[in-house]
């Protein structure tokens, strides 16, 4: 329960924070085409600033799933994660039409969320796709499911008092 709880809880934090995202990058490629494997030092720029202000990790992928901008190019560029959209999210983005695609990834061992979502241009075409990796706090998960188990515990042994304490009075 407190796991899916959780889960859900940062599915809803992801797409709040790529819908706001998404809404700042729309608003500077609106005009402008992402075709190529390079982007112009001013959207690199702009972009840089955008997830300093934002304090969000973001990749933005061409139309055919090639890495244009990270937030966190040492990842690319020591070969951690290729530089392709992963095949599911393009699988669900482009054949099957839909609007989101958000699964769980991994580098290594740290298993985290990462969201996708369709950039549009001012015609409504898509012009490529942006992705947020959510690292999620694995340790707010652990204590929560912590609390959770010390409440349960605590519970459990006042009730066995109470019964001890019963079967006192009863005995007497």
């Amino acid at each position: 329960y407190i796991y899916k709880s959780n889960v859900s809880n940062v599915n809803l934090e992801v797409n709040g924070r790529l819908k706001s995202m998404l809404i700042a990058i729309r608003d500077e490629l609106s005009n402008r085409s992402l075709e190529g494997d390079e982007i112009s030092d001013e959207m690199n720029y702009t972009f840089s600033k955008l997830a300093n202000t934002l304090s969000i990790d973001f990749n933005i992928y061409s139309r055919s799933g090639m890495l244009v901008y990270s937030t966190q190019p040492k990842i690319y560029d020591q070969s951690l994660k290729a530089r392709t959209m992963s095949r599911r999210a393009m699988n669900n983005l482009i054949e099957e039409n839909k609007s989101l695609h958000i699964q769980f990834e991994k580098i290594g061992t740290l298993r985290y969320l990462s969201a996708y979502e369709p950039v549009r241009n001012n015609t409504n075409s898509t012009i490529g796709y942006i992705n947020l990796p959510y690292f999620a706090k694995q340790d707010e998960l652990k204590k929560d499911i912590s609390s959770f188990l010390v409440a349960l515990i605590n519970i459990y042994v006042l009730l066995f008092a109470f019964a001890i304490f019963i079967t006192f009075i009863v005995s007497n």
